[in-house]
């Protein structure tokens, strides 16, 4: 059984002699709670009313809260609450085959662009939460997630292996993977797997699974990295700064300075990676100035006066923040 989420309602109460009617049922007495907490004047205008069946005889004569919580279990939809009497109302045939589906186009409102899918077999062994909130950078999108005015300057995406560094300076990377078929989202800095749909069970939900599968996720990185070893598309110059782009390991990097230190003195070398990020339209100079391990191989190859000089107005430039 998977939590999805409490739901506050307004249940009417309507009467005719000594009988009250609420949904679709009939009660000679309602328990004292119910009774005294029924209030017939407030501002109802904006909350979710459960009315009754219409019926003339019976007049209104007020409303009452009800607090439930809504599950996921067995590839339906169940309201459960703590009160018996309240559990009642939530299992009438009214309000299961017509106003549970009011509930959850209350709750899909803003869920507009979710497409019909079909849940899981594992659906058990993952978390339904409310939304998907992540920094979107190193991150997989499938086609189904439409992220709405974000910012991120590497992504992934389906397609044949290429490379794009687009007008707005961000870095995406197109790969094929099997596993990408079962999912809209996956957070290669986290771990997490993302899943989100239109869900037709006993009524049409909208709901956001995740996963954590850091495993998987290494996986799916291990196979971009090998396409990036083998590919034509980059030269041995540029591909230690894609790999270093796709993983953020800097030890990728610091292997690599470790070899610019056996054929550079400092200035050429700057101007040499100037020309290089130049042409792959990406700058690493932040990342490169704040880490300590090339600081120290930096200033091992800084010969003259202006080069150390140089190097270490890029060190005080540069150390308090990473791209």
């Amino acid at each position: 059984m998977l939590y999805i989420g409490e739901q506050a309602i307004l249940v009417e109460v309507q009467k005719h002699a000594s009988t009250f009617l609420i949904g679709d049922e009939t009660f000679d007495l309602l328990p004292n709670k119910i009774e005294n907490a029924i209030l017939s004047s407030a501002n109802w205008n904006r909350a979710l009313k459960y009315t009754n069946t219409n019926h003339p005889l019976f007049t209104l004569i007020g409303y009452f809260m009800i607090r439930f919580e809504i599950y996921l279990s067995d590839n339906k939809i169940v309201c459960l609450s703590k009160n018996s009497f309240e559990q009642k109302i939530l299992n009438q045939s009214k309000f299961q085959n017509e106003f549970l589906q009011e509930i959850f186009d209350f709750r899909n409102r803003n869920l507009k662009h979710f497409q019909v899918k079909s849940l899981p077999s594992n659906v058990e062994t993952l978390n339904i939460i409310e939304k998907i909130d992540l920094n979107l950078n190193h991150v997989w999108m499938g086609e189904n997630y439409k992220p709405d005015k974000t910012k991120y300057k590497v992504y992934f995406k389906t397609g044949k292996f290429s490379f794009e560094q687009n007008s707005r300076n961000q870095s995406i990377y197109s790969f094929e993977n099997e596993n990408f078929q079962n999912w809209d989202l996956i957070d290669f800095k986290t771990g997490m797997f993302y899943l989100q749909g239109e869900f037709n069970l006993n009524v049409s939900v909208n709901l956001t699974f995740e996963k954590e599968d850091k495993i998987l996720a290494q996986e799916i990185m291990k196979q971009l990295v090998a396409e990036i070893n083998t590919s034509d598309d980059f030269t041995p110059d540029t591909k230690p700064w894609h790999l270093y782009n796709v993983t953020r390991n800097e030890e990728i990097i610091v292997e690599t300075f470790e070899k610019y230190a056996n054929n550079f003195e400092y200035l050429e070398l700057t101007d040499y990676l100037n020309q290089l990020f130049k042409t792959i339209k990406i700058n690493f100079f932040p990342t490169i100035f704040a880490n300590k391990a090339i600081q120290k191989l930096l200033f091992q190859i800084a010969q003259t006066d202006e080069s150390k000089t140089d190097l270490e107005n890029n060190i005080q430039r540069f150390n308090l923040w990473t791209i």
